[in-house]
């Protein structure tokens, strides 16, 4: 029995199938969040979001059907696309393992700023009796121990923030739990306008649909 002709381009494993969809959901994120804030308007956000959550894991699948590569003794060639076809050829000494995946909460900070048109976003987590920024913008404020007493945080809320806490001022805070109780997401606009409702509702909405997608992608690695 002859063996497959090395030469020969061949498809990537079917558990790529499971791999691209936990890939593209932390880039695909800001896209998700655009659809859910754009259909907010017209109280279909949840429906939006639901579309373009759709479209992303049909682009993930298309990358298995429309991906080949070949191996041969110098080289990696890796063969994509369906109507412009494109091939990547990679020397064998210089393939190295990278990892490319961003957490879900990470992309979420990114946009929130722009999104609510606040001055900065992070994330805290509390461990003990300390709070700990696990992720933020660059012009986020420092964390002042009185912080540890916003947990366990159970529901949206806008906290009470001291004017002498150094970087905070008279700053309006939104907050709301991230998957758990002891983890939190917050934006903070200097000076104002007063949080309203609708955009606590919606910073909810948008942190539990990055929690729902970290804990995809942990469940499927």
């Amino acid at each position: 029995m002859t063996g497959a002709d090395p030469d020969t381009p061949r498809r990537l494993s079917r558990r790529m199938l499971l791999i691209h969809p936990v890939q593209e959901l932390p880039r695909a994120l800001p896209a998700l969040l655009g659809a859910f804030v754009a259909g907010s308007g017209s109280g279909r956000g949840a429906l939006w979001s639901a579309g373009a959550l759709a479209i992303t894991l049909v682009f993930a699948f298309s990358r298995w059907f429309t991906t080949r590569y070949r191996v041969t003794e110098d080289r990696v060639e890796v063969r994509t696309g369906l109507l412009r076809r494109r091939v990547l050829a990679v020397s064998r000494d210089r393939v190295r393992t990278v990892d490319v995946t961003a957490r879900a909460m990470h992309r979420l900070i990114e946009v929130l700023p722009h999104t609510f048109r606040s001055d900065w976003a992070m994330v805290v987590g509390h461990t003990g009796d300390r709070v700990v920024r696990l992720t933020a913008t660059p012009s986020a404020p420092s964390l002042p121990s009185a912080v540890v007493s916003w947990f366990p945080m159970q529901q949206a809320k806008r906290p009470k923030i001291d004017p002498t806490w150094e970087g905070w001022g008279d700053s309006e805070v939104a907050a709301v739990p991230a998957g758990s109780s002891e983890r939190i997401v917050m934006f903070g606009r200097h000076g104002g306008p007063e949080i309203l409702d609708s955009e606590l509702a919606r910073l909810n909405h948008l942190v539990a649909l990055a929690a729902s997608i970290e804990t995809t992608v942990d469940a499927l690695s």
